[in-house]
């Protein structure tokens, strides 16, 4: 069972439940299990590198930076299904969660991958309580599973990692708010999750053509 409600302050976990890693494991990959939190990882020398490389002089700079990194260099992979071959043995994976580090060093993932790796560049000058990866629904014409970034900056602001580009105005959102429907936030500390929103999975954001309608769309899939 989940621990009781708690929350920040203020902020999107305001009365979300923290979890335990071992309440807040998921069976990923290749059978592995992970907890939420190992997804994020500001200390992977990938991704110190990379946030050295893209820090700006403000704030808003260095979080603009790097989300516009995300979008303008990691390309939407054509299937999320990977197959490994082991000791004559063929492993598949439907569903594929990559880590910061193999989703820079591939330059493909989809909106899980991406958002993993968006958090873990920003909580290297982020506080933890700043900014989360984001499992949950977008609910138009029925819930489809997705992954986004969350962030601070007085208000809070969802960043979109599946853009063809950054919007014009990133910190003003007409109408979207709505349609994100967040089940489990986390990042290399806490993970909350909702007591009454549930994650449709497989995740699958780019399918979802009314996205198109409120931002600049999709990134075209890789060749």
């Amino acid at each position: 069972m989940a621990g009781k409600a708690v929350g920040l302050s203020s902020g999107p976990v305001l009365g979300f439940s923290r979890l335990k890693d071992n309440e807040a494991a998921v069976c990923a990959r290749f059978g592995e299990i992970f907890t939420l939190r190992e997804f994020i990882t500001p200390d992977a020398f990938a991704v110190k590198e990379l946030y050295q490389r893209l820090k700006g002089s403000t704030e808003e700079e260095t979080i603009l930076a790097c989300w516009n990194w995300v979008v303008e260099n990691i390309r939407y992979p054509k299937s999320d299904r990977r197959v490994m071959y082991y000791g004559g043995k063929e492993y598949v994976a439907e569903d594929w969660w990559g880590l910061p580090a193999e989703t820079i060093s591939t330059g493909s993932e989809d909106c899980d991958g991406r958002a993993f790796l968006l958090v873990s560049l920003l909580r290297n000058f982020l506080p933890e309580d700043k900014v989360f990866a984001v499992l949950g629904n977008l609910a138009k014409d029925g819930a489809s599973g997705h992954a986004w970034v969350t962030v601070s900056r007085g208000n809070w602001h969802i960043l979109e990692t599946t853009l063809s580009s950054l919007p014009d105005n990133p910190w003003k959102l007409d109408g979207v708010e709505n349609i994100y429907r967040p089940a489990l936030y986390f990042n290399d500390k806490e993970v909350f999750a909702s007591v009454k929103e549930k994650l449709c999975l497989p995740l699958g954001p780019c399918k979802v053509d009314f996205l198109k309608d409120y931002w600049c769309g999709c990134r075209e899939e890789e060749e």
